[in-house]
């Protein structure tokens, strides 16, 4: 019963009716847009490639990280959305240990698949289409870059790391939505699709194929933003493989976080 009650009244404060418009939401007493914030949180990652070879779960991993991402809301009409990820800095620990190992020997023991950001980070700019008094729908483009490898078994023994891999660059379009459930919360959510075209760097041990047809990815992220500075985020990013090799390398991050104003 106390854990129905608790239910309930978390549903009740997000759905809770007010007469308010989003720019008039605040965050930490301060109007929360055109401002810029700095997202803190703690991040659970779960890398997965269901397409692996030798089975799915040995590309299956969680990782207990954090993460820290830039952020700059605009709820005027044709006001600017501008949000820059940066997961190198969290993901640098383990993520060069695991793709410029040169012992194969070492390698063999780290089969899997990994995706994260780049040197120059994922940057989006959204521009709102069309402004009601809760609700702004916003469009834009996005430039982004990562570091991805998947490493398998051969056959025959050791390891082998095909295409799609290494450092890829890529922009495309970039839409989303923000809608204020009421004074307490605002959700928005964000869709990219980033069309790669450079790949400056191989991963040292890949098989690399200058041929090989470069990949796309799928972006997607829904945050819940409080007035009281705390904020909840799904975070999900997916390899889109164009070539014959298999490898539909995803990550889903989940976060819990507070956002500080810069």
């Amino acid at each position: 019963m106390r854990c129905v009650s608790i239910a309930i009244l978390l549903i009740s404060l997000v759905f809770e009716s007010r007469s308010q418009d989003l720019k008039s939401f605040t965050y930490l007493g301060d109007v929360h847009h055109k401002n810029d914030y700095l997202h803190v949180s703690l991040m659970r990652t779960q890398l997965f490639n269901p397409a692996a070879p030798e089975g799915a779960s040995l590309h299956s991993k969680g990782v207990n990280f954090m993460d820290i991402y830039y952020n700059r809301p605009d709820f005027s009409p044709k006001g600017l959305n501008r949000r820059i990820d940066y997961k190198l800095l969290p993901d640098m620990f383990w993520l060069f240990k695991t793709i410029t190992e040169k012992d194969e020997k070492a390698m063999y023991a780290k089969t899997g698949s990994t995706i994260s950001g780049g040197l120059i980070g994922w940057h989006s700019w959204n521009w709102n289409l069309r402004t009601r008094d809760r609700t702004c729908l916003q469009a834009g483009f996005a430039l982004n870059d990562y570091f991805i490898a998947a490493i398998y078994r051969k056959p025959g023994g050791g390891i082998i790391l095909n295409e799609p891999q290494g450092w890829q660059i890529g922009a495309g379009p970039s839409g989303g939505i923000t809608h204020m459930f009421n004074p307490n919360f605002v959700l928005t959510g964000t869709c990219q699709y980033i069309v790669s075209f450079a790949k400056p760097v191989d991963v040292s041990y890949a098989k690399a194929e200058k041929n090989y047809p470069k990949p796309h990815f799928l972006h997607s992220q829904v945050t819940l933003m409080s007035k009281w500075g705390a904020f909840a985020e799904l975070q999900y990013v997916r390899l889109v493989n164009r070539g014959s090799y298999s490898n539909s390398t995803q990550r889903l991050d989940i976060k819990l976080g507070f956002a500080f104003v810069l």
